[in-house]
């Protein structure tokens, strides 16, 4: 586990919620490992390993995550860019796999995660993506047409 998402919850939710990690034998096991936040303002934190640089494997990331915390009742749920920050992905590359894989997911129409806050870390990547011209084809053609 590497890259500025990383280094960040380090920072800001303390190393505690690593130590965490280690108690897990079978690390990743279905692809996730949920612990405490620390002090983070959040109820759980959702690791994910990319161990290779397949899309399918963000989008398993992505699926399972949403399953998970639908599993335990969640209403909201945040992602980084997978990837991106690794350098992986590109910021584009990576957007264009997790948004579609979270509409999919919650089209689930038993889905109890209302919110999906994706975390994109500076305001260049931002720009990357085009997030407004993609809100404005949502808003035009539908969620459906990002699928």
């Amino acid at each position: 586990m590497g890259g500025q998402v990383n280094d960040r919850i380090k920072q800001v939710g303390g190393i505690e919620i690593f130590k965490e990690i280690h108690e897990y034998n079978s690390l990743y096991s279905t692809g996730i490992v949920v612990t405490n936040a620390g002090k983070l303002q959040a109820k759980k934190i959702f690791h994910g390993l990319l161990r290779r640089p397949y899309k399918s494997i963000v989008k398993g990331l992505v699926n399972i995550s949403i399953r998970t915390a639908y599993e335990l009742g969640l209403q909201t749920i945040a992602f980084p860019l997978f990837g991106s920050g690794v350098r992986i992905f590109s910021t584009r590359e990576a957007w264009q796999i997790i948004l579609p894989q979270i509409i999919k997911n919650l089209s689930n129409k038993n889905q109890t995660v209302r919110e999906v806050i994706i975390c994109i870390y500076s305001r260049q990547e931002v720009e990357q993506i085009n997030v407004r011209e993609t809100l404005q084809d949502i808003q035009i053609f539908g969620w459906e047409s990002l699928l």
